[in-house]
């Protein structure tokens, strides 16, 4: 359903945000790397449409741990917690 939102509105911040962390969160109990991929491809979306969302760089740095690229997950994280409330 989410998949379908983000299609028929691209521009929302909110459907790719909560569609690449629902993949993150599907992928983090499969330990499915399409899945992983797919969750920072959304995630990486919602940031292109809102940089501060904190969260979204908190699931994407996640999502990159997971696919062993450390560096871009620390660089995500550090993003998290400077924009965190």
């Amino acid at each position: 359903m989410l998949e379908e939102f983000t299609r028929l509105a691209p521009n929302d911040l909110e459907g790719h945000f909560q569609l690449g962390a629902a993949y993150e969160i599907q992928a983090e109990r499969s330990l499915n790397d399409s899945i992983t991929r797919r969750a920072v491809e959304e995630l990486k979306l919602a940031l292109s449409i809102q940089p501060k969302h904190a969260m979204a760089h908190y699931y994407l740095s996640k999502a990159y741990r997971r696919l062993e690229q450390y560096d871009l997950a620390d660089a995500e994280f550090e993003l998290y917690e400077r924009l965190s409330p």
